[in-house]
């Protein structure tokens, strides 16, 4: 949804994505914290009518509602919510190409949920161990409500993936009616964060974190910084295939689906949709 956004003449997206300046709660490594940096984040800004910023883990933050309050009270926010059942797989596999999953396998991952939340078998790359809860990231109600708890429901536009998907058009112009900018504006509507998964993961942590040992020998055969910069590029490139997300197997689905089901339910009430789609059988 950003890059959509970001296209529209009356709104200004911050450059980067992913600051999480406001989820103070969650660990520092790879999220913003110094407010020079952030505000630095807004210098282009020239007439638009509305300035934002895109951070997926400001919903599950404990924090980041208040404190995002506590800078503007009169932000409003715009919430992107998607199947549980297609967010979850989405997640884990994302994790594995950032390099922070060491567990292929899904369902293995989700049976470690309740070690990993207490410390354990979590991967010594992982920044934001909390990422690794996949079901605590697919509980809406709770992490939903504090937001409306803080600024109320009329300043929380809730966006579902799956209506986006269906007509991109006119979700987009319920944003845009939200933010009180143009409605008339068309996007170009192209794919982004299409599933890309790595070949080796041996190959890929070494790209990205590779022994003091490894870093010594390379610096020596390759001295020059950016012929080095650009093998790692080239290799990293070449250990990452774009292809269709897999489905993981219909007995985890049917086991899934039942855990979430009073909370689609709750969520529906929630925002005033049905969700009972969510709670269907998948093919």
């Amino acid at each position: 949804m950003d890059s959509f956004l970001s296209q529209h003449p009356e709104i200004f997206m911050a450059p980067r994505k992913e600051s999480h300046f406001f989820a103070t709660d969650m660990p520092e490594a790879e999220h913003l914290r110094d407010s020079e940096a952030f505000n630095a984040l807004f210098f282009g800004v020239r007439d638009e009518v509305r300035v934002g910023e895109s951070s997926v883990w400001h919903l599950a933050s404990k924090e980041a509602a208040r404190n995002i309050h506590q800078f503007n009270p009169d932000a409003q926010i715009i919430v992107m919510l998607r199947n549980p059942m297609e967010m979850i797989p989405s997640l884990h596999s994302y994790l594995i190409f950032c390099g922070y999953e060491n567990i292929r396998n899904l369902r293995e991952a989700l049976e470690v949920e309740p070690a990993r939340r207490n410390g354990r078998l979590v991967p010594k790359n992982a920044p934001v161990p909390v990422q690794l809860q996949y079901r605590d990231a697919a509980r809406y109600v709770s992490q939903l409500k504090r937001y409306i708890d803080v600024f109320g429901r009329d300043r929380i536009h809730v966006v579902l993936y799956d209506e986006f998907e269906r007509d991109p058009d006119r979700v987009f112009r319920g944003i845009t009616e939200f933010l009180g900018v143009e409605s008339n504006f068309q996007p170009k509507f192209t794919r982004v964060n299409a599933n890309k998964v790595v070949g080796s993961l041996l190959l890929r942590d070494l790209l990205k974190n590779p022994p003091s040992w490894v870093r010594r020998i390379v610096r020596w055969i390759l001295p020059g910084d950016g012929f080095r910069h650009g093998l790692i590029r080239r290799l990293q490139r070449i250990n990452v295939k774009v292809r269709p997300r897999n489905n993981f197997d219909s007995r985890l689905i049917s086991e899934l689906q039942a855990e979430f089901i009073d909370e689609n339910r709750q969520l529906g009430t929630l925002i005033g949709r049905d969700l009972e789609e969510w709670n269907k059988p998948r093919a």
